[in-house]
């Protein structure tokens, strides 16, 4: 009889949790040390309890309850979208959270629910998929501008990463970029813990990357998105965006369809119409100008279309192994002042291209390692090529925002 009563205890409470516990959906507002997270609340049968989120940092197994709240389904079905606020973050960080609930009956089970509806006791972690997300990075000092460092075509089994990731130790940014290829050959999360992770990998916690080809050599660049989690955004899609200091940053992934009216170009569109900025840039592989290994390529104009309507500054790229600076530009490639300024910075590690002659390009070098550093002024910015310990090569300037 015991055993009859805690079943069907079980079966209410999940059809509770088709709500109570609910499904979650993707967070908003994240800061350095705050987030809303949100879920979509279902329930019937009338019932009472109560419901509340649970968030964790990723590769940790303790969650922290926020926001329990009473609930009364009422005489019939009913349903609900609710948000959750939490502060006390750490920066830079990835988190993973859920939504759970319970009835008043204590003999009825309390069930957690994740992105895709489903319902399980808080216990079973197994293979859950929770929605994530990861803070922004800590805000700089009062008085100094944010600072971001990077390149593309990274890692493999020479190491030669490493003499670029004692660049990274030197300028101690902010914010690391990568320009995607960052783990050759395949991208394995084999190759990534192998290659990248004794090199770059030392500034995982404050990286912000970008998948190249070399990723999607392995389906679904899998061990890409294994190795950064969160941090590389929705795993399919890639792209995200962020703000540092007075700056609009767009990590974007020119492995899928970039083309006018793809999922990422609309998107796109609409967070630069939503977030305004005097200053924004833009990093991905694929570069849209250039003249080494590779030559200018159409497939991401569209993308170019967007950012130079809007008024971006910088468009940061890899791919072809060597460094090139390029006047700003219109998406066509004839001059403009006030159009985007491209610069490759496939440099990180993984040989070298050589270059050919481009009357578009201001800077370049083919026979360096080194890293692309930025400092965000809020009206402004800096660039600097800083080449490996003991090579000579340099490049550097400033220039105000449109």
């Amino acid at each position: 009889m015991r055993k009859a009563l805690a079943l069907i205890a079980v079966a209410c409470a999940l059809v509770l949790l088709a709500a109570c516990g609910g499904e979650t959906n993707p967070a908003t507002g994240v800061t350095h040390e705050e987030a809303t997270l949100h879920a979509s609340l279902r329930c019937d049968r009338g019932e009472r309890g109560a419901y509340w989120a649970e968030h964790r940092r990723l590769g940790t197994s303790a969650w922290t309850r926020v926001g329990r709240q009473r609930f009364d389904c009422g005489a019939g079905v009913s349903s609900r979208d609710e948000t959750f606020h939490v502060s006390g973050l750490q920066a830079s960080t990835g988190y993973e959270f859920r939504v759970c609930g319970d009835l008043t009956n204590p003999n009825y089970a309390v069930l957690c629910g994740d992105s895709t509806g489903a319902a399980h006791a808080p216990g079973d972690t197994a293979g859950r998929a929770y929605d994530s997300f990861t803070t922004q990075p800590s805000p700089p000092p009062p008085g100094t501008d944010p600072v971001i460092a990077g390149a593309g075509d990274i890692a493999d089994r020479d190491l030669d990463a490493e003499k670029t990731a004692e660049v990274l130790d030197q300028i101690n940014p902010h914010v690391v970029f990568t320009a995607g290829d960052n783990a050759y050959d395949n991208g394995t999360l084999a190759e990534y813990e192998w290659y990248y992770e004794p090199t770059w990998g030392r500034h995982k916690h404050k990286t912000r990357p970008t998948p190249g080809n070399h990723e999607y050599l392995t389906s679904g660049a899998a061990g890409y998105f294994d190795y950064f989690g969160a941090a590389a955004g929705e795993r399919g899609k890639g792209y995200y965006a962020y703000d540092l200091g007075q700056w609009r940053l767009y990590a974007l992934n020119s492995n899928i369809s970039m083309s006018a009216g793809s999922a990422q170009e609309q998107w796109l569109r609409q967070d630069l119409g939503a977030n305004p900025r005097r200053c924004a840039l833009a990093y991905y592989h694929h570069p849209r100008f250039s003249a080494g290994h590779y030559s200018d390529s159409t497939a991401s104009k569209p993308l170019w279309d967007a950012l130079y309507a809007h008024g971006a500054e910088l468009v940061l790229n890899g791919h072809d192994h060597n460094y090139q600076r390029y006047r700003p530009m219109r998406p066509d490639g004839t001059a403009d002042p006030n159009g985007i300024r491209e610069i490759v910075a496939g440099t990180g590690g993984k040989g070298h291209y050589p270059l050919r002659a481009d009357g578009r390009r201001e800077a370049g070098s083919d026979s360096t390692f080194g890293v692309l550093k930025l400092t965000l002024h809020p009206d402004s910015y800096e660039w600097r090529f800083v080449p490996e310990a003991g090579a000579t090569y340099g490049d550097a300037g400033s220039t105000s925002c449109h």
